[in-house]
């Protein structure tokens, strides 16, 4: 509802979950995500299942595009997470991991504070065609795509 404005903004709305086992092997494909993330995660939250996301875009939301929290088997295929700058006062990223190990393939970031935001066990499995543009910083830790 853009919080009563008719300009939206970064973090106009919180947040879709899925976790458990009842979101196993779902499928985001073709998804917009734009102006949420607001209450410190992302706009779009995987959370101890695995997902496939995919021929999709993650733009301008608050603190992060898309937050995976102990997701060993998630797809990311053809996305691009771009203007992830909110004033948050951590860390606005395009995708951050949090015990995570996802599948990146054909993945953009573009205009983002950082790229992505690794944590605890997590890496990058690298599909090939990952691109980074214009971010301040691509990827925490640096060594973080193979």
């Amino acid at each position: 509802t853009n919080n009563g404005s008719t300009t939206p903004v970064a973090g106009d709305w919180r947040r879709v979950v899925f976790s458990g086992n009842g979101a196993a092997s779902s499928t985001l494909n073709y998804v917009l995500a734009k102006y949420g993330g607001s209450g410190g995660l992302g706009a779009i939250n995987v959370v101890n299942t695995s997902i496939t996301v995919q021929n999709s875009t993650f733009d301008n939301n608050y603190s992060r595009g898309l937050y995976l929290d102990g997701s060993s088997l998630t797809s990311i295929v053809a996305l691009t997470f771009k203007n992830h700058r909110s004033p948050d006062p951590g860390e606005p990223e395009g995708l951050h991991l949090k015990d995570s190990t996802p599948t990146l393939t054909d993945v953009k970031f573009d205009n983002n504070k950082f790229g992505i935001i690794a944590e605890g066990s997590s890496s990058v499995t690298n599909g090939g065609g990952i691109t980074f543009t214009n971010n301040t910083t691509n990827t925490v830790p640096s060594n973080l795509i193979p």
